[in-house]
């Protein structure tokens, strides 16, 4: 069952078995004697060991089967994959999830499947994927994966060149890092992706270029700076996208020019004392929260919020200079045609000029919340 298999530019011994470990024992809709391949899809036998001892084989199964062991406890299981292939598992938190302990070979898994949605979701006790699972190189759609695993590292080969929708795919787990190769050039929807992991930092080449939807893609994580290319130029959704985390600056080209719901999606943790020149925000319409408890001094010359609906909080914990957010006040009276909105400036202080202008703007039913006048 072993050929020659290139990853990476080695040749390496290649092991077509899908191949996993399983505590019977653990809570489950089978019995404690027992594993359900839990929405599988494909044509294969099992081989079952314990302690390198092959103890029972089953044959000629097909998608969805449990097998009967002859005891309870821990067995290695080695599934035979037969010509036809062994497309996918879909625990979707459900089924025996909670009996898989390890990935310990990808072998033909999922080779000719690249929707993997919902496959390994909720396998709370899974601490690891094997490393030799290039077929990753095919999945397009990954949401909810592996949300709520035990991962603590992903194999170095997973970069996922082709991915598309990567919703919830490794959130709440225990990442600290992720594979250097794992760019994403594809990705369009990541919402939710990395939720709730430990990540320090992030791929330098992770640039991100097609990513569109991305709430709280990052948030919750300990990410104190941000690959230098990422722009995020078609990005429209970034709601919570950065929350929690422990940023201190973001890319200097990071402009959003798509950008129209921004809310809370630098707040909490972060420590952002400015933000890049060129970052308009002309078409964001909900700031509410974005750069709550942050820092800013300043906002870039030209960031007008010309379609600013919602700015809840916006600038709440910051204290931006009397001269810059006067004119923010100004640009906004004069460019912003929304009435009736709710503008927070922290504890910034307007002069003269901005007086008049926010005096116009409460006049069209703008609520304001700022440090007041200068003396």
């Amino acid at each position: 069952m072993r050929s020659l298999f290139n990853i990476g530019n080695k040749i390496k011994p290649f092991n077509r078995n899908f191949i996993i470990e399983v505590n019977t024992e653990l809570s489950g809709v089978s019995n404690s004697d027992q594993f359900q391949f839990t929405g599988a899809v494909g044509e294969y036998d099992v081989e079952a060991y314990q302690d390198n001892s092959l103890v029972a084989t089953f044959e000629n199964l097909v998608d969805e089967q449990t097998i009967t062991l002859s005891n309870a406890g821990i067995y290695e299981l080695r599934c035979i994959i037969k010509p036809a292939g062994f497309d996918k598992m879909t625990f979707n938190n459900t089924g025996d999830r909670l009996k898989l302990l390890k990935i310990l070979n990808w072998g033909l898994y999922g080779v000719n499947e690249p929707n993997q949605l919902g496959a390994f979701r909720g396998c709370e006790n899974n601490t690891e994927i094997s490393g030799n699972g290039a077929w990753f190189d095919v999945v397009t759609n990954g949401t909810r994966m592996f949300l709520s695993n035990n991962l603590t590292s992903l194999p170095p080969y997973m970069n996922l060149p082709l991915l598309e929708i990567g919703g919830f795919m490794f959130s709440n787990n225990l990442l600290t890092s992720l594979p250097v190769g794992m760019n994403l050039p594809l990705l369009e929807n990541g919402f939710f992706m990395f939720q709730g992991n430990n990540l320090t930092s992030l791929p330098t080449n992770m640039n991100l270029p097609l990513l569109t939807s991305a709430s709280r893609m990052f948030a919750n994580n300990n990410l104190t700076s941000l690959p230098a290319g990422m722009n995020l130029p078609l990005l429209t959704n970034g709601s919570f996208m950065f929350q929690n985390n422990d940023l201190t600056s973001l890319p200097t080209n990071m402009n959003l020019p798509l950008l129209t719901n921004g809310g809370a999606m630098f707040q909490n943790n972060n420590n952002l004392t400015s933000l890049p020149v060129g970052m308009d925000l002309p078409l964001l319409t909900n700031g509410r929260d974005m750069f709550r408890d942050n820092n800013l001094t300043s906002l870039p010359v030209g960031m007008e919020l010309p379609n600013l609906a919602d700015g809840t909080r916006m600038f709440q914990g910051n204290t931006i200079n009397t001269e810059r957010y006067s004119q923010l006040l100004i640009d906004l009276e004069a460019n912003n045609n929304n009435n009736n909105v709710n503008f927070h400036g922290g504890s910034s202080k307007y002069n003269a000029q901005g007086e008049i202008a926010r005096n116009a703007l409460i006049a069209r039913g703008w609520t304001i919340t700022d440090g007041g006048l200068e003396n």
